[in-house]
């Protein structure tokens, strides 16, 4: 009599035999067993930052960064159904928004800087001015360049192109103005200054004009009310 092991009762067909392999899972097919779809690259918690990293810096208005990460966000956020979509669009709304403004911005500034007005206010064009220019004052004190031909209010008798170096102070810099403004009136008109029914007025560069380059110091002969400026040129007037 043959005995029965322990297994012999096992079925065949579950766990196999040898001449019937295992089927795993009840399936029919015997081809090796697969991996199953890929992890996303992005975890719930990197999209979850990325968006609000967007929001963030697009609540900051910082331009066309929170449009970058807002949009690298979405795509992420679409491809894996992951959290931070709502954080990424309105990031990338905010990058949008604020990308635009710094457009106006600089374009403001650009348009404002090439201004005429602007231009004769923080340049005043001194460091333009030659010897013989003339100028009518404006309003605001403003020495507007016109030909000597006609009225006008003013004379360039002397400039004066300070070396570079830092700022030497306004009132430094205004002393130095007037000695060399008042030696050079008598050398252009032809009489010291105290003698002269003309007055003498000059420029000199404010600390942003400095800043930006503007070393010069330029005086002007000024018409009075006892005396206005002859037509063509006070040089050598002696009056």
């Amino acid at each position: 009599m043959t005995g029965k092991g322990p297994y012999d009762s096992v079925n065949p067909d579950i766990f196999g035999g040898p001449d019937n392999p295992p089927r795993l899972g009840g399936s029919e097919s015997t081809s090796p067993v697969g991996y199953g779809p890929p992890y996303h690259l992005y975890s719930d918690h990197q999209n979850s930052k990325l968006g609000l990293a967007a929001l963030v810096t697009g609540l900051l208005g910082l331009g066309i960064l929170p449009l970058i990460l807002g949009i690298v966000g979405v795509r992420h956020c679409r491809r894996s159904g992951r959290p931070g979509y709502g954080m990424a669009l309105t990031g990338l709304i905010l990058g949008a928004l604020s990308t635009f403004a710094w457009l106006l911005i600089a374009g403001g500034i650009f348009h404002i800087t090439n201004n005429p007005v602007f231009r004769d206010r923080v340049y005043n064009y001194v460091e333009q001015a030659n010897i013989g220019d003339c100028s009518v004052i404006t309003d605001d004190y403003i020495f507007a360049p016109i030909a000597c031909t006609g009225s006008h209010d003013a004379e360039v008798i002397a400039v004066n192109n300070l070396p570079l170096g830092t700022f030497p102070g306004a009132t430094a810099l205004q002393g130095d103005a007037m000695r060399f403004c008042t030696d050079q009136f008598t050398n252009y008109v032809g009489i010291p200054l105290a003698q002269s029914a003309f007055d003498m007025q000059f420029e000199t560069p404010t600390p942003v004009q400095w800043n930006l380059g503007n070393r010069q110091i330029v005086c002007h002969a000024v018409a009075t009310p006892a005396a206005a400026l002859p037509s063509g040129s006070v040089r050598g007037a002696a009056h």
